[in-house]
């Protein structure tokens, strides 16, 4: 249904362009022809390079989220997020409130929820959260996870993006009233157009023969995503299919850890480590399934992607994996 036209303002803080980031996008230009004028406003924090293994240096000046935006006709812009006690953001959020005089403040990550609410609070402006999930591996993010419940206790209402991430901010505290469980979406041409787009067969690219099984995980190397059980598990699989390869795409912390893990159990010509890859759709439409080991995921876009391309998932029974694939049916739980 068209509504009456109601200037939103997304706010997110970033670092790498993955599928969150073309979620807000895509989301915005979908909302726009139904009378929604929806802009994004970036928090790109290079300063958090270093925990995802990765040289800020060798960053892009201007992230890639802007040229996706104005592509599919969304205004966005960025400011540059200097560190944890930086008001930048803070100041870049009051001035586009100032001067777009927007209806509601959409957040999505502690910082944009504590800066959007104290910029909405001054202005009078309503602001609805997003909950994306916690990662629970390091003391940090369980301070950040605390930190966060606070700040949505103070918004307007908060989505879920999965009942299970629902329960668990009911269960901290949050009123269940001022709680929405909108599950994520991908758009199925998008994703398939960039699945086709590979120029070359990732069997000939790493020396595979034509029939070796070839199994996949696409996300952050860090503990909460559980690779290292994965490439334990994986000389079991060796054992009754010694050709199968496992290909781990992403960058991050443990990837010294997963490779030293793999030569220690002597399987490391069967484990990739292929680092961030752009053509990960590509990629992945190329294997016979994908496995998603994490520890806690609130929704898991991965497994959504793998679906999408037909490939069967291999999911961990946590967060809200469960609700998208279930027993047996796309896929298998662990």
């Amino acid at each position: 249904p068209v509504v009456d036209a109601m200037k939103v303002l997304e706010i997110r803080q970033m670092l790498r362009y993955g599928n969150l980031g073309r979620l807000i996008v895509k989301t915005a230009a979908c909302l726009q022809p139904r009378g929604f004028a929806i802009d994004i406003l970036l928090l790109y924090n290079r300063n958090r390079a270093g925990l995802l293994g990765l040289d800020a240096a060798a960053l892009p000046d201007v992230h890639p989220l802007l040229a996706d935006a104005q592509q599919q006709g969304v205004r966005a812009w960025q400011t540059m997020d200097d560190g944890p006690l930086s008001l930048r953001p803070l100041l870049s959020i009051w001035k586009a409130v100032r001067r777009e005089r927007y209806d509601v403040l959409h957040t999505h990550d502690l910082k944009s929820n504590v800066f959007g609410l104290l910029a909405g609070k001054i202005s009078g402006i309503p602001v609805v959260a997003t909950a994306h999930g916690y990662p629970r591996a390091i003391r940090r993010n369980d301070i950040y996870r605390r930190l966060d419940l606070l700040a949505l206790r103070l918004c307007r209402h908060v989505v879920c993006v999965s009942d299970g991430l629902r329960r668990e901010l009911a269960a901290a505290g949050l009123d269940p009233r001022r709680m929405t469980v909108v599950y994520n979406g991908i758009d199925m041409g998008e994703l398939l157009g960039r699945a086709s787009l590979s120029q070359s067969s990732v069997r000939h690219e790493l020396g595979l023969s034509a029939d070796a099984p070839i199994v996949m995980a696409v996300g952050r190397l860090s503990a909460e995503k559980g690779h290292v059980y994965l490439v334990r598990a994986w000389k079991r699989v060796l054992a009754a299919s010694p050709d199968a390869c496992l290909l781990i795409v992403g960058d991050g912390p443990l990837r010294a850890q997963l490779q030293e893990e793999a030569s220690n159990l002597g399987i490391a010509g069967r484990v990739r480590l292929l680092g961030f890859r752009e053509n990960a759709p590509a990629l992945m439409a190329q294997c016979d399934a994908v496995v998603v080991p994490s520890l806690g995921e609130a929704l898991g876009n991965v497994v959504l992607e793998g679906m999408a391309l037909g490939k069967p998932v291999i999911g961990a029974a946590a967060g809200g994996i469960p609700e998208i694939i279930g027993d047996g049916g796309a896929g298998v739980l662990v």
